[in-house]
C-alpha cells in the first residue's frame, strides 16, 4: 500500500510558521512587571540631641554608601532572565527627604540607577531588582513610585555551568619530595613514620 502526502500546502506552510512562534515565544517569553514602592513619613533619629528624619519605605536597603529599594521575588530552580527597566513614575519628595539627602551628601541620579539579577540564595532561586529610590527632574529631587521592568526569559542548559578546577596541581614540579609507591592488591594501607 503507499501513501501519498502534499506536504507543501498553504494550510501545512501556515500551521508550521505558528507552531514555530509558539515555540519561540514559550522557549524566550517576556513579561512585564510593575512595583509600586509604599512610602511612609520619614522615621526621626536622634543622635547626640540631633534629630534628623530618615527616608521610610519598605524594602530599603542600604549598599554601597546609597539608598535602594529592593524587590525580591523567588522563581524557578532554573529560571534566568535578562531584566530591563522599562518605565519610572514618580512623587515631590518630603523637604525632610531632600534635607536628609543633601546634609549626607547622597548625590541623586538624574536618570534612574538601578541594578537587577537572578541569582541563588538560601537553596532558592531569586529575581533580585534594586533601585535608588530618588531621582532628579527639572533640577527637583522626586521621589520614584512605582516602577516597571521587563522579564526576558532566557533558555538555560546544563551545558552552560561551568566547572571549576584547580589552577595548578599539587604534584607540580618543585612542590616537595615526592615518592612512587607500588602494591599487590587494592586497599587501605597506612605508611608510618618508621618506613
Amino acid at each position: 500500500m503507499k501513501y501519498f502526502f502534499k506536504t507543501s500546502t498553504p494550510f501545512h506552510s501556515i500551521l508550521a510558521f505558528f507552531v514555530i512562534l509558539f515555540l519561540y515565544s514559550t522557549s524566550f517569553s517576556q513579561d512585564q512587571k510593575s512595583i509600586t514602592i509604599k512610602w511612609s513619613e520619614p522615621l526621626q533619629q536622634e543622635v547626640n540631641g540631633i534629630v534628623t528624619s530618615l527616608p521610610n519605605f519598605e524594602g530599603q536597603i542600604y549598599a554601597e554608601g546609597e539608598i535602594y529599594y529592593q524587590f525580591i521575588e523567588e522563581v524557578a530552580p532554573k529560571y534566568d532572565a535578562n531584566l530591563t527597566l522599562v518605565d519610572v513614575q514618580t512623587g515631590s519628595a518630603t523637604e525632610k527627604e531632600i534635607a536628609y539627602l543633601k546634609n549626607n551628601n547622597i548625590s541623586i541620579p538624574t536618570q534612574a540607577k538601578w541594578k537587577a539579577k537572578v541569582t541563588n540564595g538560601g537553596k532558592k532561586r531569586l529575581l533580585l531588582f534594586s533601585i535608588v529610590p530618588y531621582i532628579q527632574k527639572d533640577g527637583k529631587i522626586q521621589r520614584i513610585t512605582s516602577f516597571t521592568f521587563n522579564q526576558q526569559q532566557i533558555a538555560t542548559f546544563s551545558a552552560n555551568k561551568v566547572k571549576s578546577f584547580a589552577s595548578e596541581s599539587v604534584l607540580k614540579p618543585g612542590s616537595g619530595e615526592w615518592f612512587k609507591i607500588g602494591v599487590t592488591q587494592d586497599g587501605i594501607y597506612k605508611i608510618s613514620k618508621q618506613f
